[in-house]
Order: structure tokens, then C-alpha cells, then sequence
């Protein structure tokens, strides 16, 4: 090293080493290079890391997990206060096999390999300081990273990252137990303003007294939690609901204060403590604060003041929630909020070379409104259909999608669609469009007529909200919907009364069914249609969903201008090639489209780690998570062999580049759904109107929203709404200001 630089030749014994290295800017503590998250799939190749290095970078960071050999890093913040003390507590042979690095700030990094995987980044221990809570040891799991020697601040005290040791499970745990045991639990009381004003009118609050009197251990293992025993300072040590005891605890109770680290412990949320009051309305109450105060007011806890006739319950809770803030950007990095919104979708994912990018070009320039996403849905539906029953992927995979474009009315949803009807008389497909099916039968007797379609609908809302509301023709359609996208590589057998007389038995079957369906709708409706119900329905889990965003400017000078020839040459093509594998036959023959060996390499990364998102939501059983990661590694399949044909739809080839590309897509598009589905779909009735208030301060006022203006947009008794301000307000999810003319304003803090 240069002194200035990190030298390429030191990166690239990181990657021999089989770590994933990237530059860094080391004031911001973040990669150098775009898209990072690549990478926490999949190892650059020594090419990449050789031209990223030949430039000049201050730092460098590796991303830890599975792509470094189950890499995991224990980071001691606070200037390592807890380092010493921990070291303590470690058995000197297992200390001995680990790496160690001082940071700049005065902190360590502990860094080994572990023979299993090893979870997502944990908070193991924090404390009050300077009258914060502070974060004192956490870990860089799977799917995080850190900053390393040699970036100028960073000295190895022990070991090299050239030689990382591998550990046994049993050693892991028992680092991590005590980096746990350094924690200092902390539940401070609820701030004044948290009963918004209102008078109460007790001696002696039921929560309050819950927390002196009440024993929430019978709650516990009543809700599935077991007691793993006591420490000599006190501290219990409790596991979740589902995990063995054997393998680690999930969280600990002293001093009044359940303080929960597991990430897989819904519904209590990971690095915060709770009081006992708290878990016992989390418990046993669905996080309603009110209706937990009054049943602990039945039960004979609290002392109301003598007379009072307005006893006022806003006023009884007591929350003790405390969540350490990030302390800087790579703490932001390494918060892990299950369904945090991953921001829209970046715009260079809507950049697909060839047929797509020409008929996009084309869309847009003869857009009333232009908008980026919708046109990039039209004209990847378009090659989706043409592709059918023409090509598979080795896998078998068919190039069938179902595709959902969301944007505001009047943003221009309409002219993708028309561009694709245009498209499609001009070349003599027409007929295999179609706008609206009113029933399953008659999708189905569409099919049978032309097996391969190309469906376009608006108000695609309107098939998810059939279903919340268990409309059964609908659901009819629903299943039609489903069996079309599972049968492609397949068959369908037809309903015996759609047979006319004199047909042949071979008409009672479609072989290789190709559904191609494109629909739109305005974002505030699909989400209202949302239910754990319609998500584990199925049909929206294989959707990919994109979000348009606002309408854009209006297109001028909108031009009226012939199909690239691109298109219409790529058209042909798909047809000569469809003569080849005899559609008409009653078994056609589709080429398959050759994957690069380090392509299928890449396919099964991204499946596993899929179906390890899978298996993390089955622990806590939440069904929107479920269904979404269930279908996302078959999605990133269609859409990596879709991009293969754009780029040549004579001789296409699936890279990595392509597989990356769907990657990258489709897990943005997941995750932005689990985030829409953390906001509008709920478990129960109250549920559902916290997350309705929440929209409406996120939505009206941008996470800011005066009680005035909460009152006039929601239909609910300013009871209720108080009511469910305090619950939220008791959780930690809002807080309340003084308005500049005096009234109450609220604003969310996550």
C-alpha cells in the first residue's frame, strides 16, 4: 500500500483467500462500487477486484456471510469498553483462534469463520450513554459488512484476513453468549407527553402497578418461550418460541426489563427492552395498550383516585421501549428492519439491452406521459408472450410472467398497452390479446382457442379484492389464474361441459399453456386489497410488481413514428423460430436456451438464498413473507431467460449478467412488497386501524401531521383516534410535538 491507496495486489489476496473485497469510501463507511448487494451473493471475480483497485480507494471492506465462508465479525463500539471484560469470559483457546483489529475509534473487530451459517447482523449488547442508548457490541452477519485493515485506522492486533479461522457452532455461541452478558438492560418510562394532555385519574396506574406486582414468566411459556436458567448476577435466560434451548436464548429478563436479541422473536422486536407491562400487552393483547390496562384493572392492578367518575384509561399506560439509534452510516446499513422499504425501484433495472429496450424507446417517445416503469412492463409483457411455447431454460423454466404496473390515474397506464395492440395487428397477433375475462371459463375457453395469450387489464385490483372478500366466482378465476402459470411446461385438462359436441378428445386438453398477463392499477387500491389471505392466495406472489411513481411531464411533442425495425425483425424471428417448433402440433418442441456454467452457479446462490428468506419467515410464521420469497427464485428464472431473448432472440444465451440483472429486480420488488404488506396487512380489527392512522400521517403529511388534520382524513371518532395515537405513542412509533399554533402535532419516528 501506497500509503493514499489500497494496493490491488492486497485486495486480490483478500479474494484468493475467498473473501468478497470491495473498495470503500472510508468517510462514509461504504462501498465504492454500485449495487453492492451483488456481491453479498456472489464472489467477484479476480477481474473485478483488479480493475476496482487499479483506481485509487482509502479503504477497503469485506462483506460477510456465506459468500466469505460464513464470515462474521463481532464489532465492539464505545471504544471497546466491553472488549476487555469479554475477553474475560473466553476460554483462551478459543480466543487464540480468532482475528482481531483495532478501528479507528478505539473499537475492535473479533472476525472468524463459522462451519454453519451464520444469522443476519445482531445487536448483542448496549447501554445508557450520555443519556442514549448506545449500541456496545454488535456482529456483521449475513448480508453486512465492515471496513478492515489495511484502511488507514484499521491495525491487526492478531491474526490476518489472508488465514480467517474456522470455528465450531459450539465456539460461536459461546463468544456470542458473552458479548451477550455485557448488555445493560434499560426500560425508561414513557415520556410525559405520552397520554397527549389528558388528565389521568388514578393514584396508582394499572401498568404501573403490573410492573411492581405482576410475574409475566407464566405468560411466557404460555406463549411458547422456555427457560434456559439463571445466571449468578440474576439475569434469566429465556429461548423463543420454536428454537431449541440447546442452540443459543433468544433474550433475557433482570431487573424488571425482558430485553429481547433474536430477530426471529415476533411479535417483540429485536435489540429493545420491555417492560413487564409491555410484554404483557404484547403478549396477551396484541400490542393494545388501553384494552391490556382495563383487563389489569378487572384483574385488581392500579388504584384509581376516590370519586372520580371520568376515569380516563388514555392516561394508564407505561412504556419502557428504548431502541438504540444508528450511530453512523455503517450502523444505518446494519439495522435490520425485516420489511424496511428498499426505496423505488433504481432505474437502471428498467435497462434491458435489445427488443425490450427498442420498444421501450418506442413507447416513450410516443407517450402523452412518459413514464419509465409502465413502459418497460408493456414491452417486457410483449417479448414474455412472444417467447412462448419457443423457449425453456435448462431448467425448464418458460418465459410466461404475470405482471403488475402500479401508477396514479391518468399517469399513462393505458398506452403501453395500446402500443402492444398496435404492435400486434400490424404483425398478425392480434388475436392472441386480450382485455377482459369475466370468468375462469372463459379465460379458459380463450386458451383453448389460442394457447399462447397476452392478457392486458386495468384495475387489476379488482381480482385481489374479489378475493379478501371470498367472492367465490372470483376465486374461480383466481385458481384459473394460478393453474395457467404452473401448467406451461405442462398441460391443462379442460372442464368437461366446455367440450362441444363433435369436438376430439385431444381438444379437451392444452398442451403448453402460455398466459402472458399484464395489469395496472392505481398503488392506493392493490394495497387496500392486501390480506394475509390474498397473499397467501398465491396469485399476487407470482406478480411481479412495479411501482411507476408520480406521473411524470407531459411529452410535448409526442412522435408519430413507424416500430424500430429492431422489434418487427425480432418479431419475425419469433415467428420462424415458433414454425420450427411446430406450435400447431399437438406437442410443440421449444428450444432450450443455454445458461453459461457460471450462470447456473449464480441460479442456485440466488435459490438458496431465497429459500433461506423462506425459511426464516416459517419461524415466525408470517404468510405475506412466505409467499413472496416462496415464487421469488422462479421469478428471477423467467426474467433472466426474458432478458437472454431480448438481447438476441435468435441465438440467446442466459449469462450472469442477465441473471444478476433478474436478481436484482425481482428481490427489490419482494422486498418492496413485504413492505407494503407490514403496512396494510393486519391480524385484527384494531390492528388494522394503527396501520390506517399510520398511512395517513405518512401519506397526508409525510410522517408529520397535525391532530386537526388526522381528524378531518380518517373516518373515526376522535375516541378512537386517541386511543390508537396513545397505543402507537406506547410502542415508540410516534411522538407528539407542539404545534407553532399550539395544537398537537404527531410525528412518526419509523
Amino acid at each position: 500500500m501506497n500509503g493514499e491507496s489500497i494496493s490491488s495486489e492486497l485486495a486480490l489476496s483478500y479474494r484468493r483467500a475467498g473473501l468478497s473485497v470491495l473498495p470503500a469510501v472510508k468517510a462514509k463507511k461504504r462501498p465504492a462500487v454500485g449495487a453492492w448487494r451483488t456481491w453479498a451473493g456472489r464472489l467477484p471475480t479476480e477481474v473485478e477486484v483488479e480493475a476496482w483497485f487499479s483506481n485509487a480507494h482509502d479503504a477497503v471492506c469485506i462483506v460477510a456471510g456465506k459468500v466469505s465462508g460464513h464470515l462474521e465479525c463481532i464489532d465492539f463500539d464505545q471504544k471497546a469498553e466491553a472488549y476487555g471484560a469479554w475477553c474475560a469470559k473466553i476460554a483462551p483457546v478459543v480466543l487464540d483462534s480468532v482475528v482481531v483489529e483495532s478501528t479507528p475509534s478505539g473499537g475492535k473487530h473479533v472476525v472468524y469463520r463459522c462451519e454453519t451459517p451464520v444469522e443476519g447482523n445482531l445487536k448483542l449488547a448496549q447501554g445508557m450513554r450520555d443519556g442514549k442508548r448506545k449500541t456496545l457490541i454488535e456482529t456483521r452477519g449475513e448480508g453486512g459488512l465492515f471496513l478492515c485493515s489495511p484502511t488507514p485506522g484499521y491495525a491487526l492486533e492478531r491474526g490476518d484476513f489472508e488465514h480467517i479461522p474456522v470455528i465450531s457452532q459450539e465456539a460461536r455461541q459461546a463468544l456470542l453468549s458473552a458479548a451477550r452478558e455485557m448488555d445493560e438492560p434499560c426500560a425508561q418510562p414513557a415520556p410525559k407527553n405520552a397520554t397527549q394532555g389528558l388528565q389521568s385519574a388514578f393514584l396508582t396506574r394499572p401498568g404501573d402497578d403490573f410492573n411492581q406486582r405482576g410475574d409475566i414468566r407464566p405468560l411466557l411459556t404460555a406463549h411458547g418461550w422456555t427457560f434456559g436458567g439463571s445466571k449468578p448476577d440474576g439475569n434469566e435466560l429465556w429461548t423463543r418460541p420454536g428454537k431449541d434451548a440447546r442452540a443459543g436464548h433468544s433474550a433475557t429478563f433482570k431487573d424488571g426489563v425482558f430485553y429481547v436479541f433474536s430477530s426471529n422473536a415476533a411479535p417483540f422486536e429485536p435489540g429493545k427492552g420491555y417492560n413487564a407491562f409491555q410484554v404483557y400487552a404484547t403478549l396477551a393483547h396484541g400490542g393494545d395498550f388501553t384494552a391490556a390496562a382495563k383487563e389489569l384493572l378487572s384483574q385488581g392492578y392500579g388504584q384509581p383516585e376516590p370519586d372520580d367518575l371520568g376515569v380516563d384509561l388514555s392516561a394508564i399506560m407505561s412504556d419502557g421501549s428504548t431502541q438504540s439509534e444508528p450511530q453512523d452510516d455503517e450502523d444505518k446499513a446494519a439495522v435490520a428492519d425485516d420489511f424496511a422499504d428498499p426505496g423505488p425501484m433504481p432505474p437502471e433495472l428498467y435497462d434491458v439491452p435489445g427488443f425490450v429496450s427498442e420498444l421501450m424507446g418506442y413507447t416513450l417517445r410516443t407517450a402523452p406521459y412518459p413514464n419509465k416503469a409502465l413502459a418497460f412492463a408493456g414491452a417486457f409483457a410483449m417479448l414474455a408472450h412472444l417467447a412462448g411455447r419457443k423457449y425453456k431454460d435448462p431448467f425448464g423454466t418458460r418465459p410466461n410472467v404475470y405482471i403488475l404496473s402500479l401508477a396514479a390515474s391518468g399517469s399513462g397506464k393505458q398506452h403501453p398497452r395500446s402500443v402492444n395492440v398496435s404492435l400486434a395487428a400490424l404483425k398478425g397477433f392480434a388475436s392472441e390479446l386480450g382485455d377482459y375475462f369475466a370468468s375462469g371459463e372463459g379465460l379458459e375457453d380463450s386458451m383453448l382457442v389460442s394457447p399462447s395469450m397476452l392478457f392486458q387489464i386495468d384495475e387489476a385490483d379488482a381480482l385481489f379484492n374479489t378475493v379478501k372478500m371470498e367472492d367465490p366466482r372470483a376465486e374461480m378465476l383466481n385458481s384459473m389464474l394460478l393453474r395457467f402459470f404452473s401448467e406451461s411446461s405442462s398441460a391443462h385438462i379442460m372442464r368437461k361441459k366446455a367440450l362441444q359436441k363433435g369436438q376430439k378428445a385431444s381438444s379437451s386438453c392444452i398442451v403448453q399453456p402460455h398466459l402472458t398477463f399484464l395489469g395496472t392499477a392505481v398503488p392506493k387500491f392493490l394495497y387496500q386489497s392486501l390480506s394475509e389471505r390474498v397473499l397467501s392466495n398465491g396469485l399476487l406472489a407470482r406478480c411481479l410488481v412495479l411501482e411507476a411513481g408520480e406521473r411524470g411531464e407531459a411529452n410535448e411533442t409526442p412522435e408519430e413514428s413507424e416500430f424500430p425495425q429492431r422489434v418487427l425483425d425480432d418479431i419475425g424471428e419469433l415467428k420462424r423460430i415458433g414454425s420450427e417448433c411446430d406450435l400447431f402440433s399437438e406437442f410443440p418442441q421449444p428450444r432450450t436456451v443455454p445458461m453459461e456454467a457460471a450462470a447456473r452457479l449464480r441460479v442456485n446462490e440466488i435459490r438458496r438464498e431465497a429459500d433461506a428468506c423462506y425459511r426464516k419467515y416459517e419461524k415466525t410464521n408470517s404468510e405475506a413473507a412466505l409467499a413472496l420469497w416462496a415464487r421469488a427464485g422462479e421469478k428471477v428464472m423467467k426474467a433472466a431467460l426474458v432478458y437472454a431473448i431480448s438481447q438476441s432472440a435468435s441465438a440467446p444465451v442466459i449469462t450472469v449478467e442477465a441473471v444478476d440483472w433478474a436478481y436484482r429486480l425481482v428481490f427489490h420488488a419482494t422486498r418492496r412488497m413485504l413492505f407494503q404488506a407490514g403496512l396494510y396487512v393486519y391480524d385484527t380489527e384494531f390492528d388494522r386501524q394503527v396501520k390506517n392512522v399510520r398511512q395517513k400521517i405518512l401519506s397526508k403529511g409525510n410522517g408529520r401531521l397535525s391532530y386537526r388534520a388526522l381528524l378531518r382524513s380518517i373516518h373515526m371518532h376522535k375516541d378512537e383516534v386517541m386511543r390508537i395515537i396513545d397505543t402507537m405513542t406506547a410502542r415508540g412509533e410516534i411522538e407528539t410535538e407542539q404545534g407553532s399554533k399550539g395544537g398537537l402535532v404527531f410525528v412518526l419516528k419509523r
